[in-house]
């Protein structure tokens, strides 16, 4: 029995294997319908010229399937590489940036009030967490602790009472600002 010369291999090779690597280009470069198409040819034209080398391949479509995902690799690092990146300009990016508020004063008195009224508008549990955090200043691994649940749990809460607290200040300045 002779050994089949490269050019048969590959061919059998394309009729066993060319569908599922096709498939697998097609799915892992579908924002490039025509790479996909480049990268199946380019994989069996490595094959031909493994074979014509001398090469043994054992599993053929282990190989195949190790060869086109490298030149799926390829193709993203080129199309990366060729991607023009825009950095806009400080006349583009002006108009897109809001004027700023109107600063107005802001005193002692001013701020306990609306700290006051802050706190009236949070529930039990977050006045609770506002006292434990900015009033006592607890660490957050002991406040977790007490309220049995994770670090990152009181974090988040605590978070979110910031940002609470920032639009309630905000809103309060715009109504007690006006008159």
């Amino acid at each position: 029995m002779t050994a089949k010369d490269p050019q048969t291999l590959t061919a059998e090779y394309w009729r066993l294997y060319a569908p599922y690597i096709k498939k697998l280009c097609e799915y892992k470069l579908q924002s490039a319908p025509q790479a996909a198409e480049d990268c199946l040819n380019e994989t069996f034209l490595a094959l031909l010229s493994a074979l014509r080398r001398g090469e043994t391949i054992e599993k053929p479509k282990v190989w195949l399937t190790v060869t086109a995902n490298r030149l799926i690799i390829k193709a993203y690092k080129a199309r990366k590489k060729h991607t023009e990146r825009f950095v806009p300009d400080a006349e583009t990016l002006l108009p897109l940036i809001p004027a700023p508020e109107p600063v107005t004063e802001l005193t002692e008195e001013t701020l306990l009030a609306a700290k006051d009224d802050f706190l009236a508008a949070l529930c039990p549990g977050e006045r609770e967490l506002f006292e434990q955090r900015f009033v006592r200043g607890e660490k957050l691994k002991k406040i977790a602790a007490e309220a049995g649940v994770p670090v990152n749990t009181v974090k988040q809460r605590v978070f979110r009472l910031k940002r609470k607290g920032v639009d309630f200040i905000r809103q309060w300045m715009l109504e007690h600002t006006e008159s």
